[in-house]
């Protein structure tokens, strides 16, 4: 449910497990948010040359449900220069949440050293952090891996992970099992377009201090005065979280997955009886070339697909999406449902974008896979028990492994 009291619109989902506190009279956010009844991180805001959009002129903030998900919407301007604007729509479900932020880059408008965006702190002791690299990195062969946070220093912050490309995800652990996850959205691409500055001119940072750990995200971090051309910036980030964070379960091989053709229609020949589990394998769909990763740059000239869709194109995303609608029609009283395939990954075709054949631009279906999730979820209800599969360094991601989870405002 969302309720409001004085200035703070608070989100809580039917479980109650967590909430989301956003800040009436501030923009972005949230200012607050709390897991099992713990502050798991605080202060998601923006940045120019070293101040907070905190004290940025807020036109309104409203928060409401919409398909199963809480949305809660905020939009004003920075009050120096000539008013950047900015418009952000916080997604909840599940046990995640999705943030879109569109900036409105006025002329003459300078960025003389950083310009933030989503950044956050994370309060208490972390014991290690999980890295699944930027996509020019993952590209030239580097793997995901887990590194050790030493001891806090008593005296200044210490920065103990830095990247000048958005990594797609970082995940903080600490000692109780407790994962958080923060993520760049599916739009790579933007990120490293540092508002026009170019590639290799952002900044991510990890700085530890006696309190905890912030995470700096700098789209830009430039030498000399730069003004963004006039336009309107999308970027979207995430954040994911887990109270106690299992081993992946092991893969289904006992089940035998329900035989779907070219357009994801159903052989209902291969259904399994009223009451069985049913696995959906989507790697199995037999899709166009054009449908599945580009996951290297070369793969492009060479023209060679990996084997996973990318979820960002329409055509993976429609026959998913029919193959879900005729399974609510065969089994309208629910069941057990696992879903093989459905992991995100790096892709470099940017006509999965909507761009020209043959362009190159790093994205990850990260966005992509919410929204089909959240989108499951919300046609087959809360009947069914959906489960998605998750193997390597996927199963290591709070946003992977709760996929298809209720959202937890399915009945509002």
């Amino acid at each position: 449910m969302i309720t409001r009291t004085d200035d703070i619109f608070h989100v809580v989902p039917a479980s109650g497990n967590w909430e989301a506190r956003h800040a009436a009279g501030r923009l972005s956010g949230p200012q607050n948010f709390l897991l099992g009844g713990r502050e798991l991180w605080t202060d998601a805001q923006e940045s120019l040359n070293g101040m907070p959009f905190a004290s940025a002129v807020v036109k309104g903030t409203k928060a409401g449900v919409s398909a199963g998900c809480a949305v809660v919407k905020s939009a004003g301007h920075f009050p120096f220069g000539n008013q950047i604007g900015l418009e952000q729509q916080s997604v909840y479900a599940a046990n995640h949440a999705l943030f879109t932020a569109d900036l409105k880059w006025p002329a003459q408008t300078f960025i003389r050293r950083h310009f933030g965006l989503g950044s956050v702190r994370a309060p208490g002791a972390w014991t290690r952090f999980f890295c699944l690299p930027p996509a020019q990195q993952q590209a030239e062969g580097r793997a995901p891996y887990w590194q050790a946070i030493p001891k806090a220093p008593a005296d200044k912050p210490l920065m103990i992970g830095h990247w000048h490309r958005p990594p797609p995800a970082i995940v903080l652990e600490n000692a109780a099992g407790v994962r958080l996850e923060f993520g760049t959205g599916s739009d790579l691409w933007r990120w490293e377009y540092s508002l026009g500055h170019g590639p290799e001119s952002g900044s991510y940072k990890l700085m530890l201090d006696a309190g905890g750990i912030t995470f700096i995200r700098e789209p830009l971090m430039c030498c000399a005065e730069f003004a963004p051309p006039v336009r309107t910036y999308r970027l979207t980030w995430y954040a994911a979280w887990t109270q106690k964070h299992a081993a992946a379960p092991e893969p289904s091989e006992e089940l035998v997955a329900t035989g779907l053709d070219a357009q994801g229609n159903l052989d209902k020949a291969t259904l399994p009886a009223e009451g069985a589990p049913i696995l959906l394998d989507f790697s199995t769909l037999p899709a166009q070339d054009l449908w599945r990763r580009a996951e290297h740059p070369l793969d492009m000239a060479r023209e060679t697909r990996g084997a996973c869709l990318c979820w960002e194109t329409d055509s993976a995303q429609k026959r998913a999406r029919n193959a879900i609608r005729q399974l609510r029609t065969l089994r309208p009283g629910g069941g057990e449902l696992v879903i093989r395939g459905a992991t995100p990954g790096v892709c470099w075709d940017g006509s999965h974008l909507g761009k020209r054949p043959g362009s190159l631009l790093a994205h990850w279906d990260i966005n992509a896979l919410f929204d089909f999730s959240e989108w499951s979820r919300k046609q087959l209800g809360t009947a069914w028990e959906i489960s998605a599969e998750s193997a390597g360094p996927w199963a290591e991601l709070p946003s992977v492994r709760g996929l298809f989870a209720p959202n937890g405002f399915e009945e509002e």
